[in-house]
């Protein structure tokens, strides 16, 4: 995805490794010409506060030459609101974030409006959600080994 031109769709799962903290689920296209990205951002929280936040995105980005190693960054802003860019509601939603060159990995700070307050998360570990697709074929090759092993 580093390298790619146009637009792509990735899904970045934003979440810190305590049980029942907050979990970030960003679902971006991103326009790798204008530097814009939109999308959407869902928080759940199974643990009290039971949360479910939905929030419709837009931001941009920057690419940052020469982070640590020598490797390309990317610095990801995101704002957002239940309702789009375009509509009167007031933002309940921000998102800063500091990426891999492949949006795989990273740190993000965001803050988001809920129940009349707002609840700010900072420096929260960033990673590319799973593909579905090769997770749902992987589960069939596991499902047809078990399969194998019990009919030997």
């Amino acid at each position: 995805m580093a390298n790619a031109i146009g637009l792509f769709h990735t899904r970045l799962n934003v979440r810190k490794p305590i049980l029942g903290a907050p979990e970030l689920t960003l679902d971006l296209v991103v326009n790798t010409v204008t530097r814009q990205v939109f999308g959407s951002a869902r928080i759940t929280q199974p643990t009290h506060p039971v949360r479910e936040f939905h929030a419709d995105l837009w931001g941009e980005f920057a690419e940052l030459p020469f982070g640590p190693g020598g490797v390309n960054q990317l610095s990801l802003h995101l704002d957002g609101n239940p309702s789009g860019r375009t509509s009167e509601l007031a933002e309940t939603f921000h998102l800063q974030a500091l990426l891999a060159g492949d949006w795989a990995q990273g740190n993000a700070s965001y803050r988001f409006f809920d129940n009349g307050h707002w609840t700010n998360l900072a420096s929260v570990p960033v990673r590319q959600a799973p593909d579905v697709a090769l997770q749902a074929a992987a589960n069939e090759r596991l499902h047809e080994v078990i399969r194998q092993l019990e009919s030997a």
